[in-house]
């Protein structure tokens, strides 16, 4: 699991605010890939920001992992957005669970 770290800035006139600096797992441990392979097809869409949010890994490994995915035919990218930052991927329907 990420470990969580809280730093306390302080911003001018005396105020001052918390940030939490989360630090993630390099690579995916085997039983975090099993757990998001076995999610994916309950999902209606899948991004590598809420893969990281929700399993605690690192969004670079995210996207490693979304791209084999691709490759295996599990997913396949979302064809109704265009944009070349946003990347969706939607379930490929009747696939291994």
């Amino acid at each position: 699991m990420p470990e969580t770290k809280t730093i306390k800035l302080k911003i001018m006139y005396g105020k001052s605010r918390q940030i939490n600096i989360i630090k993630r797992d390099l690579f995916i441990p085997k039983e975090v890939q099993d757990n998001i392979e076995k999610a994916i097809p309950k999902m209606r869409y899948i991004t590598p920001s809420e893969l990281s949010q929700k399993f605690g890994i690192r969004i670079s490994s995210a996207k490693e992992l979304l791209k084999t995915l691709e490759k295996k035919h599990v997913i396949k990218r979302a064809e109704t957005i265009k944009s070349p930052k946003l990347i969706v991927y939607v379930p490929i329907p009747g696939q291994k669970k």
